[in-house]
């Protein structure tokens, strides 16, 4: 008959001793209560303090049987008299190594809390926080790659949840992905261990010790051997120094090879593909030109020489298109109209033409010395203009009338707007008070338009094709051959004839200055 306090029915509290214990736990604080539960080992999660005494006096409960020395049992020495004391001895370790097993066990299960990782967290920093708890809690290092999963958030978690069983099983695996997954490459750390600098307060042991852990973490996170890591760079510098060698990178690092005999046998992989490439391109550029010469073959590429030579170049003016003249003279080199700002009268013509241009270079019969006020200047006649033009630097500034200004627009469809002045011009011993457009920079001094010669008095002539001349009119001289030519030099003959008739011309004068 089995004894009443045998270890599979005795009590580990009687009745007094339990309504104490429980007593006692009551009375603590709920933090404390969580805390003891903790270091015995007992799963806290979101318990009640009720549910947590009860494990923790269950637990010592166990840890009491674990420890307890084996009771005697009197009616199993009466009925069985003739177990030896070996057996006994034998019972009393196994006791002894229950309670070894159990103490380890309940060591092992006071472990150092590890927090979650926080989104925006660093990752590199928190996975160094988590392999020294790991270490400290005594983890088996292929049990990390599981642990870690529930304290992972966002981008990170959504990696981890990609990996396979036996993925997980490989702590430097699954950290790899996570640093990857944090944009922290092992381009990232070779990048940082390479532009590592020494700080103006810091030894070179701390600098080393830097240097050190940058390279370690650039070999852990590409996976590979520190010589294939030390190999494989090397060489892509050297091959990147060539831009032949460009592709060869970029085909090698898309292919990612894990050793460096793999990176060289890509390597020769390209080369063949390369060489394949250039053959190609080569038999298919030469049938391309082939074809090509076939299809020219039978047409006539000889030119008909005789109509090379009598064939007349056609000549053109440039500006306007017109086969009358070149354009040197064209009427429309430049354009002008006037606009009126606050003033009220006075306007000139919408549509003037100036012949005069920059790249032209009158006869020096087509000039004439004149004054402007006290100075001296050379004037241009051009019975061709509509408007005549003043040098700025020639003018005073009270002349010079900035609200009444003019647009010209050239050959080339540049618009420049300029005031206007009115200046005193005397040729010889004629003085007119003249309008004229200011510009900072003309080809002349002056330049005297149609009707500026007109208001001295003097009028144009033409010649006739057999070489006489006209009557005098009012009509303009086109500006263009022979017949501007002699209204220019009529108009110089009659003004250094100042004391003849105004309006009239001779015809031996013009006739004997033509000559």
């Amino acid at each position: 008959m089995a004894s009443a306090h045998s270890p599979s029915t005795r009590p580990s509290y009687d009745d007094n001793d339990a309504g104490t214990r429980l007593e006692q736990l009551d009375q603590l604080e709920d933090d404390k209560i969580r805390e003891m539960a903790r270091d015995m080992g007992i799963h806290v999660g979101r318990s009640k303090k009720i549910t947590l005494i009860n494990k923790i006096m269950k637990k010592e409960d166990e840890l009491q049987h674990a420890t307890d020395p084996i009771p005697p049992n009197d009616d199993e020495g009466e009925n069985n008299s003739g177990r030896t004391e070996e057996s006994s001895t034998q019972q009393l370790l196994e006791r002894l190594v229950l309670a070894l097993e159990n103490r380890q066990q309940w060591e092992q299960t006071r472990k150092m809390e590890m927090t979650k990782l926080k989104d925006g967290e660093d990752v590199e920093n928190w996975l160094r926080v988590f392999e020294k708890v790991a270490t400290v809690n005594g983890w088996p290092k292929e049990m990390w790659g599981y642990k870690i999963g529930p304290l992972l958030v966002g981008t990170t978690l959504t990696v981890y949840n990609k990996l396979s069983l036996a993925e997980l099983s490989h702590y430097q695996h699954v950290k790899r992905q996570l640093l990857h997954a944090s944009k922290l490459s092992p381009d990232v750390f070779c990048s940082r261990y390479h532009s590592l600098k020494l700080e103006e307060y810091e030894s070179y042991l701390d600098y080393g010790r830097k240097k050190i852990e940058l390279c370690e973490r650039w070999i852990e996170t590409s996976g590979k051997s520190w010589l294939d890591v030390i190999v494989m760079y090397d060489q892509f510098q050297q091959w990147m120094k060539t831009s032949k060698d460009v592709d060869l990178v970029t085909y090698i690092q898309a292919s990612k090879p894990r050793t460096s005999l793999e990176m060289y046998e890509l390597a020769d992989q390209f080369k063949a593909m390369r060489a394949t490439y250039d053959q190609t391109s080569r038999e298919t550029k030469f049938a391309r030109n082939r074809n090509k010469q076939q299809q020219n073959k039978g047409k006539s590429i000889e030119k008909d020489s005789s109509n090379a030579v009598n064939k007349k170049r056609i000549y053109k003016c440039y500006v306007c298109g017109s086969v009358e003249h070149m354009a040197s003279r064209c009427p429309k080199r430049f354009d002008v109209t006037s606009e009126q700002h606050g003033r009220k009268g006075g306007k000139i013509s919408n549509n003037a033409n100036i012949c005069a241009h920059e790249d032209q270079k009158p006869n020096s019969k087509y000039l004439k010395k004149g004054r402007i006020g006290e100075r001296s200047v050379s004037i241009l006649l051009d019975t061709g203009a509509d408007l005549s033009i003043a040098k700025r630097s020639l003018l005073t500034q009270e002349v010079v009338r900035d609200s009444d200004t003019v647009q010209i627009t050239s050959c080339l469809n540049q618009v420049q707007t300029v005031p206007t002045a009115q200046v005193t011009i005397q040729i010889g011993k004629i003085k007119r008070s003249i309008r004229v457009a200011v510009l900072n920079d003309p080809p002349h001094d002056v330049m005297l338009g149609q009707s500026a010669i007109d208001s001295f008095g003097l009028i144009a002539v033409k010649e006739t094709e057999e070489g006489d001349f006209t009557e005098p009119g009012k009509e303009k001289c086109e500006p263009e051959g022979m017949a501007c030519f002699v209204s220019h030099l009529a108009l110089m003959a009659q003004m250094d004839e100042v004391e003849s008739d105004e309006t009239k011309i001779r015809k031996d004068t013009m006739r004997s200055i033509e000559n």
